[in-house]
This record gives C-alpha cells, sequence and structure tokens, in this order.
C-alpha cells in the first residue's frame, strides 16, 4: 500500500483487508498516506463504476456490509468508552443502530 507500513487485523478472516498503520512522524500523514488516499479512492469509484447495475448482487453486497457493521460493533474500541461516559444501554444503541446500523444486532446480544 503506498509503500507504507501496514499491520493486517488477523484476527477476523472474514474481514482481511482492513488494514491499520502506525506512523512514526506526523507529516507522513500529508507527504505519504494523503496522496495514497487519493489513488485509493480513485481507484475504488473507478471499481464502483465498472461493476455492472445488476440487482443479482445487491443480496450478497448486503450480506458483506452487515458481516462488516457487524465486526465493527462488536470490536470498535471506542464502544467501551462509549460505554464508560454514556452507559451501556445508550452505547449500543449509538453504536449498533448509528454506526453500524446494518449489523441490526439486538441490545441483549451483546
Amino acid at each position: 500500500m503506498c509503500g507504507l507500513p501496514v499491520y493486517s487485523n488477523s484476527h477476523s478472516s472474514s474481514l482481511a483487508g482492513i488494514l491499520f498503520a502506525r506512523f512514526p512522524e506526523p507529516e507522513t500523514v500529508t507527504t505519504d498516506l494523503f496522496p495514497c488516499f487519493k489513488d485509493y479512492s480513485t481507484a475504488y469509484i473507478a471499481g464502483v463504476k465498472s461493476c455492472p447495475k445488476d440487482s443479482a448482487n445487491v443480496s450478497r453486497i448486503m450480506e458483506r456490509q452487515k458481516a462488516y457493521d457487524v465486526y465493527g460493533a462488536d470490536h470498535d474500541p471506542a464502544t467501551g468508552m462509549f460505554g464508560a461516559v454514556f452507559g451501556k444501554e445508550s452505547a449500543g444503541m449509538f453504536v449498533y443502530e448509528h454506526l453500524f446500523g446494518v449489523s441490526r444486532k439486538e441490545l441483549g446480544d451483546q
């Protein structure tokens, strides 16, 4: 990925494409990360535009989006902080209904 140090999230086989990075110098964000982000965004948009406009893929896409949302809701490091500040129930509602709304996970399942 553009020559930056990248760390893969090896805890999830379903979301192997999620990447994390740590930068020793703050200017790396403007000199390396932002140009890489622009390249990625351009490639992503080109990929989306090249997809056939076929409704047959919608259920598969929604299934993958739900998997992403369930994973995100279960593993987002901010969830614990939200719980400490706003209470577990409010944090659960915010995480599962707003941040990762496609997950539609019941609060009792947490």
